[in-house]
């Protein structure tokens, strides 16, 4: 046998062994359902060193159960952890804390996190730079926070000790609070390293010192910096461990359960949710056994309200599907954006159709999951050569006039792409209703155009210049024709729409922005306001900067992938 076979016979020998989530039951909710659990013992052991962890870390003290004093109850939430290929990595145990039957709780909880723009704005400039982009971990996050109030629970299910209770030192997953807690006690400490906020976005955090950036998203962390810096990475590294205890993850391959790959020597970058789409096709019981669906909605759907009444099954039923659509639109699926939506407008009384709608996406992303945000750093026209082309910051906007049956209210979309990749993108409903298309697309040309403001804000924060003013795109000629003309010939009767024109004019003006026509066969934004025939679909996917990368999901990338969780991985592992 040659080696190549004999390592295929291996690894296809393991993959066998391994647990698939499909084979596995749903993780117990309650501790006493371990005992009959299947996967029983591996939550078991999974506890002991979550208790283990808390006990190191002094989160709490065992103390008599206090008279007059609120004591909350604790809960154990068991998780699996599985690669991106579906496989069990390891069985999980968490302690919560029952927050939300707290009596007294301050106002002041909010504690901030990364948007998923601002990743994917890292990614871009990570592939377009060659910046290296290293991921963090911080084991039990939370208990790293002192308490700044007096807090006591029961002891942990299977842990009890009679007339005993903890008072806790350290704040614990499920205080409302927690989140605040950890989010100031991390920030305090970075910026005693010479770390600065982002005024517009609090978790990104610059250190004009060392060149490093952070990305925050509660107990993740990404950092990056040009690959000269990579002794104060290290450096850096050292001091977070010091600290507070970390998994040291190395290049960056998946974070918050997006896979990233890249290709260096080319410099391309993607961000996929292929493994969290098979997770939901998964639970939701849709598979690629049947036939497939080649747009997220046919392109005679038309919305309308059930003058019936859903069960209360189909409600919830409704509501976890959209949920689930709308976390992939939001984070690297702009394709379904649309479709998202539009149906998450009727979870409060679904109708049987809806919910067949609801299928239909999941059966799209189910035959599409392994689509990806692809970024290229060689920016290269491939088409025409067109000035707009070469720009590395590409914008549009786009509006149907009175699609919605009901309320006669326009949907707008906007989409923006930074290296080729989209960055921001969003279709909505307007929020007034205007009388024309012309002032349906002024409403959704004013919208884009205040987004792109705050995002060329942003980039001045983290000092990034995109060398040519913002241009959007707009498929209507009356529009920018009203916006570019001295002294157009039409208005609005309407005062809230003639404002936002006389605004894009002044700020058009101003030189702070500038707009071009397209002709509608070449607007990137059609398929944020209304379906699309598969053909015209597949068009708008383009657009979007969305390619097909199965080819280069192998099984040993997502071996790599998979051991990377345990903090051992290699500069290399993502790369392909």
């Amino acid at each position: 046998m040659l080696l190549g076979q004999q390592v295929a016979h291996a690894f296809a020998t393991a993959q066998s062994i391994r647990t698939h989530r499909k084979d596995l039951l749903p993780p117990p909710d309650f501790w006493h359902q371990l005992k009959r659990h299947p996967e029983g013992k591996g939550f078991r052991h999974a506890a002991d060193a979550e208790l283990a962890s808390l006990e190191e870390k002094k989160t709490f003290e065992l103390v008599d159960h206090p008279d007059g004093k609120q004591v909350l109850p604790l809960k154990w939430v068991f998780t699996y952890k599985f690669d991106d290929a579906g496989y069990l990595v390891r069985h999980k145990a968490r302690i919560c804390v029952r927050g939300d039957l707290q009596h007294h709780v301050s106002d002041d909880i909010y504690a901030a996190t990364g948007a998923y723009r601002s990743f994917r704005i890292l990614m871009a400039l990570v592939c377009a730079f060659g910046l290296l982009c290293h991921q963090i971990d911080f084991k039990n996050a939370f208990t790293n926070a002192d308490m700044d109030e007096e807090i006591y629970t029961t002891c942990p299910p299977g842990y009890s000790q009679a007339g005993k209770v903890w008072k806790l030192r350290k704040a614990l997953y499920g205080l409302r609070k927690s989140p605040k807690l950890w989010f100031n006690e991390l920030v305090s400490f970075l910026k005693g390293l010479g770390f600065n906020h982002c005024p517009d976005e609090p978790c990104i955090l610059i250190n004009n010192q060392t060149g490093l950036i952070l990305f925050l998203y509660v107990d993740d962390m990404l950092v990056i910096a040009q690959p000269e810096c990579i002794h104060f990475i290290k450096d850096f590294k050292l001091k977070l461990n010091s600290r507070y205890g970390i998994k040291d993850l190395g290049e960056a391959i998946s974070f918050l359960n997006i896979t990233i790959l890249r290709n260096t020597r080319d410099k391309k970058l993607w961000i996929s949710q292929h493994g969290y789409i098979e997770k939901i096709c998964t639970k939701f019981g849709i598979d690629d056994s049947g036939r497939t669906a080649t747009t997220p909605l046919l392109s005679s759907y038309r919305p309308q309200q059930y003058e019936g009444q859903a069960t209360l099954h189909q409600i919830t039923e409704m509501q976890e599907k959209v949920g689930s659509i709308l976390y992939a639109a939001v984070v690297s699926r702009p394709d379904v954006s649309f479709a998202a939506s539009q149906l998450s407008q009727f979870t409060m009384n679904p109708s049987p159709e809806h919910l067949r709608y609801a299928n239909r996406v999941l059966a799209y992303l189910q035959a599409t999951k392994y689509y990806a945000i692809e970024f290229l750093g060689s920016v290269e026209t491939t088409t025409e050569v067109e000035t707009r082309d070469e720009e590395v910051l590409q914008l549009s906007s786009d509006a149907s006039f009175a699609d919605d049956p009901e309320t006669r209210r326009s949907t707008q979309g906007y989409l923006m792409k930074l290296f080729k990749g989209p960055i921001m993108w969003q279709s909505s409903k307007q929020k007034t209703v205007t009388t024309s298309t012309t002032e349906a697309e002024l409403l959704s040309l004013s919208h884009t155009a205040k987004e792109t403001i705050g995002l060329y804000r942003l980039f001045e924060q983290i000092q990034f210049d995109p060398e040519h003013l913002p241009r959007i795109l707009c498929d209507n000629q009356q529009t920018t024709g009203l916006i570019q003309k001295d002294r157009p010939q039409a208005s609005s009767k309407l005062k809230h729409v003639d404002i936002h024109s006389l605004w894009l004019r002044q700020v058009y003006r101003d030189g702070i922005v500038t707009v071009q026509w397209v002709p509608t066969t070449e607007m990137p934004s059609d398929g944020f306001t209304k379906p699309l025939s598969a053909e015209k679909h597949s068009q708008f996917v383009r657009h979007l900067g969305l390619v097909d990368i199965s080819s280069q999901i192998d099984p040993q990338h997502q071996s790599e992938e998979a051991n990377s969780d345990d903090g051992q991985t290699s500069s290399e592992t993502n790369e392909i």
